[in-house]
């Protein structure tokens, strides 16, 4: 069981968890043009650097956080602790460019670090703290294979447009 102690830790747990994404998103782009210089790479491929490191994050994380706080308070409570977790939320926001900017001037791999630690942290506080969430019993337990790779490849295929799009003169007038 756990205790009422223990309940107040998730919200700081799924912060942590969501604020991974806000680090990295304000961190990571202060870190991108020296990552295109030391990967010999072009600085129109900048963009798929940022994309591939928050769209995890983003995809996963966030809507999950949200999903076990929102699971885990009564409704009477729900509104503090979601108010928490945003609250938290723009601390990191914040934060990311000052640890991307001190991370970047010692050496630009540190920025994609930093969500180790902040990972670890979570890792520990979720499994301590948040309680056993039982599934819906009418819930299909069955993983939609072909819909997981058409999403994967609809994703895939949306962003690449949207980064590539405007190179391939897209959205150009005619004249």
């Amino acid at each position: 069981m756990t205790s009422r102690r223990d309940m107040r830790i998730t919200p700081a747990a799924m912060t942590l968890s969501s604020s991974m994404i806000l680090v990295d998103q304000t961190a990571v782009p202060l870190a991108a043009p020296h990552a295109i210089l030391g990967l010999h790479a072009q600085i129109s491929q900048s963009q798929w650097l940022m994309t591939a490191n928050i769209l995890p994050l983003a995809a996963l994380m966030m809507p999950t956080a949200l999903a076990i706080v929102s699971a885990v308070y009564p409704d009477e409570e729900k509104g503090a602790a979601l108010g928490i977790l945003a609250g938290a939320s723009a601390f990191f926001a914040a934060l990311g460019p000052v640890l991307g900017g001190v991370l970047t001037s010692i050496d630009w791999r540190l920025v994609f670090l930093v969500n180790v630690p902040l990972a670890a942290i979570a890792i520990v506080l979720t499994l301590r703290a948040t309680p056993e969430l039982e599934p819906d019993p009418d819930a299909s337990r069955e993983l939609d294979l072909p819909g997981v790779v058409t999403f994967a490849v609809a994703v895939g295929a949306l962003l690449f447009g949207l980064n590539q799009g405007p190179e391939a003169g897209w959205g150009r007038s005619g004249r």
